[in-house]
């Protein structure tokens, strides 16, 4: 059709992913999937992306997000959602974008059967009740101390 553009959705997207030797340090977002981001994604050197469970909405890791290689990479916050969920080489991930970096995690063993979520009130993981505002961002530099995860009570 002359002058019709593709528009994508930037709710409601996904995107899978199986876990390679080294996901644990260093995990692209596919660059064909920064168009459902939207723009001012590619604008800033930084990000925090929010990871959650989708089956208990009020646990998430916050998860800084920057480019690496010319590539949208999961950074700091990663490893500890990857220890907090028993992550191994050879499981598969798909993530659902909502907006806003927002995603739902979906886990997939080598069976190819869904990994249920490990149990939030063990000592490996932290409850903070906080929001992205106390997590120091500064342009250029893509770190932070350690992953959150963060527990939101209605």
């Amino acid at each position: 059709m002359e002058g019709s553009s593709k528009k994508f959705s930037l709710i409601n997207s996904h995107f899978f992913k199986p876990l390679l030797p080294g996901f644990d340090s260093n995990f692209a977002i596919p660059k064909s999937f920064n168009k459902y981001l939207g723009e001012d994604i590619e604008e800033a050197d930084e990000k925090i992306a929010i990871l959650r469970n989708y089956k208990v909405k009020d646990n998430l890791w916050m998860v800084k997000v920057c480019y690496f290689d010319d590539k949208l990479n999961f950074k700091n916050g990663w490893e500890k959602f990857c220890k907090d969920h028993g992550l191994q080489i050879g499981d598969f991930l798909v993530f659902k974008h909502h907006q806003n970096l927002v995603f739902d995690v979906f886990v997939f063993d080598s069976s190819c059967c869904e990994r249920p979520f490990p149990g939030f009130n063990n000592p490996t993981t932290e409850n903070v009740r906080s929001s992205s505002s106390n997590i120091p961002s500064k342009k250029g530099s893509c770190k932070i101390e350690k992953g959150q995860l963060l527990h939101f009570s209605s």
